[in-house]
Order: structure tokens, then C-alpha cells, then sequence
């Protein structure tokens, strides 16, 4: 029975955060048992964009410190990457350039990349994948709790989308519903499932997730070798349905994980007094419902002129092209997939998403 462990940590204490990663390593069976002496072992953070870690959308610095220092005391040599989602490095901004230099270990975004052939896909064949992930000895998959526009949660399984080439997921966003989207993630997911996923729930986000809701002092750290386990979890803690989230069965399906909690040992028995919030960002209708309601309350990108560096990042990464500059980015509304990637990429929360008023 998959094991994962689920501890209450509310700060980023660096005492708390380690005595946390100890008790849970030691439940699912000792760090030590993963990681060798002499192993390469690649960190995989989500670093979304350049982002400060009081705004919550990545993972936090002193619980990569603490990992960093658990993999040398195990032998292993730990580096540290991500591919994110923005032009502007992310490494500075989210503290992680400081823990790098501290800890004097290396940290970089993924610049070398390997098509990677699947035999077993649903939507995605051939994937340009990072060759730091293929590479490393061990990979540890450091997600973000948070909430998404598009796929509702976000968690352990997407993480892994930061491995592809950015030209790549750029146009992998035409894949533009939930079904199809969730398919594209597994697809991706499949290609280097992690080792070990700690989750870093302490400081998450709700509401028009992944980069620019609220944060949330969700207070939980979850870690198990079962990165689809980590997720079902996860999404239910959030306060959905694992149904709603379609990656997570999708992933579960592929035998890349367990999704069912009933079927996974967990070290708090009272989790599901744990549900720290009703994540309601968008109805959790499946389907093409979900798409005609995304179209009929879901106005145009709207941008904050004020915010705006006019950097054309939005405009370089709309996989439809649906956007030009007059002199701040403007959205034609026919040509938008409504796949909310401009929204995500704009670090400087220039661009929003506005609603439709329904008229009852």
C-alpha cells in the first residue's frame, strides 16, 4: 500500500520544515532508500515566473534549502531546475539563486533537450524533454498546492509539463479543454515519473490560480513516492472531487499511480477533517459543458495599462496568436482558446480575466 504523509506545518521555519521532512521520510521509509550515495538528484521546483515566495505561486526557498541538505547527508548531490513558464529567469526573484549559493549547489532553467518517442499516448507522440531530467540519477518533483483556471487543481502531475521545451508547451496549449489538457499531462507525465513528489502546501493559493489568485496559508506538506497519490490528496484537501480533477484518473488509469484515498496509507488519520477549502474557481462541469460555460461567462483578457511593461511576453506566448500590441496587448476575442496561458505568464499581473455579468 502506497504510503503518504501529511504533516501540519504552518510557517517556513527552517527547525519546523526539517523536523516535518524528517518524520515524513521516515514514514514512507527513509530518504536514504531513494536517494544513494554518489546519485545525481534534480530538485524539480515549480518556478511558474519571476515571483516574489510571499506571493505563493512557487515553491518556497527554505523547504528547497531543507531538501538540499537532506539529499548530502543521504550522499547524493543535489541540483536544482525548472522550466518556466516566462522569457525572465524566475531563479533571483523566487530566492532560489540565494539557497543555490548557500548551499553551493547549482541551479538552472532546462536548456538542453531530447525527443522523446511514446509507444503509449493519448495525445502527444513525440516530446522535446529536458535532458537535465532525463539525466539525473533521481528526480524529486517539489510542487506548488494551488488552484488553476484551466485544470482546476495543480499539483504533482503538471509540475512535469515544466520539463518540455518551452516552444513546445507553448504550442501544446491549443489543447484547450480539460479532457484534452489532462490527456497532454499524463501524456507528459508518463515520460519521467518523479522518484519522490514533496509538496509544499504550506503557503498555497485558491481562486484564478496558478500565479495570480490569493495566497493561502493552507499549512500542510505532503510527501510520498506516488505523485498521483500526492495529488488525489491534494485536490481533496482542496476541497474537490478527484473526479473534478481529470488528470489525476487519467494518471491513475495508466497505472502511474493510485488515486482511490481508501487504497493509500496515510499518517493522519483525520485528513478528511483536514479539507482546507471549497475551491470553487469555475463549476467542475465535465465535458463540452464545462467549454460553453467557459464561453459564455468568461469575458476578453483585459490589460491593467498601469502594470503593463509592454514586454510582449503574452504576445510571444499565445499559442494562438490572438494577440497584438496597440500598444498594450489587446485580445481578439474569435481567435482566443480561453486558454488562459497570456494570463499565467504575465508576471506583472497586468492582465486579468473578467466575467460576464448573466443575467438571471
Amino acid at each position: 500500500m502506497n504510503k503518504i504523509s501529511l504533516k501540519l506545518t504552518k510557517t517556513y521555519d527552517e527547525n519546523e520544515i526539517l523536523k516535518a521532512l524528517r518524520e515524513s521520510f521516515e514514514f514512507i521509509g527513509g530518504l536514504d532508500s531513494i536517494v544513494k550515495s554518489g546519485d545525481t538528484v534534480l530538485l524539480k521546483l515549480n518556478l511558474t515566473g519571476p515571483f516574489r515566495p510571499e506571493q505563493a505561486a512557487t515553491t518556497h526557498p527554505a523547504l528547497v534549502k531543507m531538501m538540499v541538505r537532506l539529499i548530502k547527508e543521504c550522499g547524493g548531490h543535489p541540483i536544482i531546475g525548472d522550466g518556466p513558464a516566462t522569457i525572465k529567469s524566475p531563479i533571483k526573484d523566487t530566492g532560489i539563486e540565494d539557497v543555490a549559493r548557500e548551499e553551493k549547489v547549482p541551479a538552472f532553467l532546462f536548456e538542453k533537450f531530447q525527443q522523446v518517442h511514446l509507444s503509449d499516448y493519448s495525445i502527444v507522440e513525440d516530446i522535446s524533454y529536458s535532458s537535465d531530467v532525463l539525466q539525473a540519477d533521481k528526480v524529486i518533483s517539489m510542487p506548488k498546492l494551488k488552484t488553476h483556471a484551466l485544470t482546476l487543481y495543480t499539483g504533482a502531475i503538471k509540475n512535469m509539463f515544466g520539463a518540455v521545451a518551452f516552444e513546445q508547451r507553448k504550442a501544446l496549449h491549443k489543447y484547450k479543454t480539460q479532457e484534452e489538457f489532462s490527456k497532454l499531462l499524463t501524456d507528459i507525465f508518463s515520460v519521467r515519473v518523479p522518484d519522490l513528489t514533496v509538496m509544499d502546501g504550506i503557503w498555497g493559493m485558491d481562486g484564478i490560480g496558478p500565479v495570480h489568485g490569493n495566497p493561502v496559508n493552507f499549512g500542510v506538506l505532503l510527501v510520498s513516492r506516488d505523485a498521483v497519490a500526492i495529488d488525489a490528496l491534494g485536490a481533496t484537501l482542496l476541497g474537490y472531487k478527484i473526479d473534478d480533477v481529470q488528470m489525476i484518473g487519467r494518471a491513475s488509469e495508466r497505472n502511474l499511480g493510485e488515486s482511490n484515498l481508501d487504497n493509500l496509507f496515510i499518517d493522519d488519520s483525520c485528513y478528511r477533517e483536514r479539507i482546507l477549502h471549497t475551491a470553487n474557481l469555475i463549476p467542475t462541469l465535465q465535458g463540452g459543458l464545462r467549454e460553453r460555460f467557459l464561453k459564455l461567462v468568461l469575458g476578453k483578457i483585459q490589460c491593467d495599462s498601469s502594470k503593463c511593461s509592454k514586454c510582449s511576453a503574452c504576445l510571444d506566448g499565445c499559442p494562438a496568436n490572438a494577440i497584438t500590441m496597440d500598444p498594450y496587448p489587446v485580445v481578439d476575442e474569435n481567435a482566443c482558446l480561453h486558454c488562459f496561458r497570456c494570463y499565467e505568464i504575465c508576471f506583472h499581473g497586468a492582465l486579468s480575466i473578467k466575467y460576464k455579468k448573466i443575467n438571471s
